[in-house]
Formats: C-alpha cells, sequence, structure tokens
C-alpha cells in the first residue's frame, strides 16, 4: 500500500527528484519498521488495558507520522528527493530535521493509511480465515485491499484538496 501511495505522490508530481533515480519509491519499503514499531508501541503501552477506547489507533497514527518526519527529513539531509515548490501552495510547513518545506498533508495521510493497514490486519483478515479461505489467499487478498485502499485514501485526499482549492 506505501509502494503504491508513493508511486500516485510521485505521479501528482509532488516529488522532484533531482538524480532521475526515483529513490522516492525505496523509502516505501521502509514502511513496515514503522509498523513493527508502531505495533510494539501499542501493545507495550496497552498491555494492562487502558481508560481511552481508541488510544491504539491514535499511537499508530502517531508513530507513522514520526516516521514520515524522519524519512523526509532524511531525505532532505541527503538531497535524495524534495517536494515540488507548486504543490506546496495548500499547507506548506518545515520538517525540523532537514529545514526543507513539505506539505503538511503527507504525514497526514502517511499515519492514516497505517490505520487503514492495521484496521485490515486486525478486523478483515480474521473473517476472511474464518470462511475457509486459505493463507496464501487471504493475505494476497489482504494486500488487494490495501493497494485499493491506498488509491482510494490518495484519490479521495486529492478531491477534498481540489475542493478547498477552489
Amino acid at each position: 500500500s506505501y509502494l503504491v501511495y508513493y508511486w500516485l505522490a510521485n505521479s501528482y508530481g509532488y516529488y522532484v527528484d533531482p538524480a532521475q533515480r526515483d529513490v522516492v519509491y525505496a523509502f516505501s519499503l521502509l514502511w513496515p519498521i514503522a509498523a513493527i514499531l508502531s505495533f510494539w508501541t501499542a501493545e507495550k503501552l496497552t498491555e494492562k488495558g487502558t481508560i481511552v477506547p481508541f488510544f491504539k489507533w491514535m499511537i499508530y497514527f502517531v508513530v507513522a507520522t514520526l516516521f514520515a518526519f524522519i524519512l523526509d527529513g532524511a531525505a532532505g539531509i541527503m538531497r535524495w528527493y524534495t517536494y515540488n515548490t507548486d504543490k506546496l501552495d495548500v499547507t506548506p510547513f518545515i520538517n525540523p530535521l532537514s529545514n526543507t518545506p513539505m506539505p503538511a498533508l503527507m504525514p497526514f495521510l502517511l499515519g492514516v493509511l497505517m490505520m487503514g493497514v492495521f484496521f485490515l490486519v486486525f478486523n478483515v483478515y480474521t473473517p476472511l480465515r474464518k470462511r475457509r479461505i486459505d493463507e496464501t489467499s487471504a493475505t494476497l487478498l489482504l494486500a488487494a485491499l490495501s493497494v485499493v485502499m491506498s488509491g482510494l485514501l490518495w484519490v479521495t485526499s486529492d478531491l477534498i484538496l481540489g475542493f478547498i482549492r477552489s
């Protein structure tokens, strides 16, 4: 799902890759680190229970947003990619790690995408397995659903931003 997200962001012109190395796509392969880290953090913080109903979901969102800041900060420091200045007219802010401008929507969408991935894993995978679907087919169906989810998330956010701009 993150590979599709970065592909759509690059095709919409949000990223500028000065060396034409397509390094943006390599960042999508680092997102399992954030998923494991957010799952582990949520489990450790809620092992004795919590009174806040959606505490785990907030942790997934916050860890993914912080990871997006770190990735974009590293990319800005190393000059791997920058954001297109034409796309920064809506809600730019400065990444505190690299002092480069970035759209405020990008880390927010990555956090929402992380929550969507965990929703699919926790709430869709188990009913699929109960319907006598073998593990491989359920995993492939889950992967297809995550690709569709990331595409829908990107298109929806683009429609909302288009509505706000007009």
